[in-house]
């Protein structure tokens, strides 16, 4: 998935909604186009989803550049890349994608 694919998913795993023109209002940030949301660039934005995932009864576990995320209903997900923000945004995206099927 791209970045801009992996946001999407992401905005509706948040519960947020799309408008015709492609803009999202989020309550913390304010009004973005689909394709400038920060999920894949910001902690302060990606950390909103980790929590929200937790709050699902989901384990997201963060160390070193590994995210595990795991649950009764759902396959253990370990996803690395040398980066920890881009490593935790992949694996939320692939979560978020799985959630909203």
């Amino acid at each position: 998935m791209t970045n801009y694919e992996i946001n999407i998913e992401i905005l509706k795993l948040m519960g947020y909604k799309v408008d015709h023109l492609h803009f999202v209002k989020i309550t913390d940030f304010g009004k973005y186009s689909t394709s400038t949301v920060k999920y894949n660039a910001s902690w302060d934005w990606l950390m909103t989803v980790v929590e929200k995932i937790e709050s699902l009864g989901y384990t997201v576990s963060i160390e070193l550049n590994t995210c595990e995320i795991a649950g009764e209903d759902y396959d253990t997900l370990i996803d690395y890349d040398s980066n920890k923000l881009i490593t935790t945004f992949g694996a939320v995206g692939n979560f978020a994608k799985w959630y909203n099927k």
